[in-house]
């Protein structure tokens, strides 16, 4: 498998270098936008916990934003991944939301203390001198407006939306219901925002 797998590299690196105009750099173009799904996290950083949707992981490392100055405020790494967390356990579904312990890594503790509505997301890596909320923005094929919008790399363009509704079992709206939320999760793919992912929460006592 190890020598077949040599050999394709090989033949298409030579392809390659066939196929381009001689005395010419080729520059291969990479995909630089999100590559795994964020993941929402609700953190009490000074308190060093917090709840995060999806099984957590020791190491990771949670990008902390301010979603009423529109700033990122740093960065919080999960020590410990724990139980699922009270009261979302509900009887004959797997947990999806779970209590975490940890530690801010980078930011200021006073300015993150003064801070408004904080957002915690896993799986994604902030630069706080170029990434921004960009608020009042549309979701979408919708007139809803997103519960957070990030242009990640500061090009002045949305990389990430997070839209939060009320929902059924199944993921459609349902406006009556005050139980059972859903989280869309939104990328940029080919210059156009995608739904990537679902997250369906449930509420119980």
């Amino acid at each position: 498998m190890l020598r077949l797998a040599s050999v394709v590299t090989l033949v298409g690196a030579a392809a390659l270098a066939w196929a381009a105009p001689h005395g010419k750099v080729v520059r291969v173009e990479r995909n630089r936008g999100i590559k795994a799904v964020p993941r929402l996290c609700d953190i009490q950083a000074l308190a060093k916990e917090g709840l995060c949707v999806g099984q957590p992981n020791s190491g990771e490392r949670i990008a902390l934003i301010d979603q009423d100055r529109g700033i990122a405020v740093r960065e919080f790494r999960i020590e410990q991944a724990l139980g699922a967390a009270d009261p979302f356990v509900c009887s004959g579904a797997s947990p999806i939301v779970f209590k975490i312990k940890g530690s801010l890594t980078s930011g200021d503790p006073d300015v993150i203390a003064d801070s408004g509505r904080i957002i915690g997301l896993r799986n994604l890596a902030l630069d706080p001198k170029v990434a921004r909320v960009m608020k009042e923005q549309l979701v979408p094929g919708s007139q809803e407006r997103a519960e957070l919008a990030l242009d990640v790399d500061g090009n002045g363009s949305v990389d990430y939306m997070l839209v939060r509704y009320a929902c059924d079992d199944a993921n459609n709206p349902s406006p009556t219901s005050d139980r059972r939320f859903c989280f869309d999760t939104y990328l940029e793919r080919a210059g156009k925002l995608v739904k990537a992912h679902t997250d369906n929460i449930q509420i119980c006592y």
